[in-house]
């Protein structure tokens, strides 16, 4: 990790890197006791060029929330739509939630302007705006993916990748 701050930061969290594999143990149960519950780096060949992360899981309702943040320089690519669908293949196939929640920064015009798309629209539902509770001086956009939709996406993701 001392080797990769810049990613570390970037990828994984703002706060500062353990400096013992001790520190490193801790901040994973604090990761995982009050908040994720699993988290994926995205590689483009050797490089980690996003991360994806789940928290919130509610067994009582079935639900769960994403966050995930990509490299600007990978943000235009078919990757994130190929890791997105692997990871709701995920929440479907292994975690069995019914309904997934996500939130997007309202100044991020970018991510808001591919949900506009036609063939992603028509998968998601806006449920509103909120500020976020991380920034709370920024407002979110708040979505929500429900179990007909992660199965239509999971059953697109298997016939793209079909034996051919």
């Amino acid at each position: 990790m001392k080797n990769n701050k810049k990613e570390y930061r970037l990828l994984i969290s703002d706060k500062p890197i353990p400096e013992t594999y001790k520190e490193f143990q801790e901040r994973l149960n604090i990761w995982f006791t009050h908040g994720r519950n699993y988290q994926f780096l995205v590689k483009k060949k050797d490089k980690t060029v996003g991360t994806i992360f789940f928290y919130g899981l509610d067994s009582e309702s079935k639900s769960i929330k994403l966050s995930a943040y990509f490299i600007p320089k990978i943000r235009k690519t078919p990757l994130i739509g190929e890791a997105l669908g692997l990871i709701l293949n995920f929440v479907l196939e292994i975690l069995k939630v019914e309904k997934v929640e996500f939130s997007v920064y309202k100044e991020n015009k970018e991510m808001l302007r591919i949900l506009e798309k036609e063939k992603i629209k028509r998968y998601i539902t806006r449920k509103g705006e909120s500020k976020s509770s991380v920034n709370p001086e920024r407002k979110i956009i708040n979505f929500e993916i429900n179990l007909q939709s992660l199965r239509e996406i999971n059953e697109r993701l298997k016939e793209f990748y079909k034996p051919r």
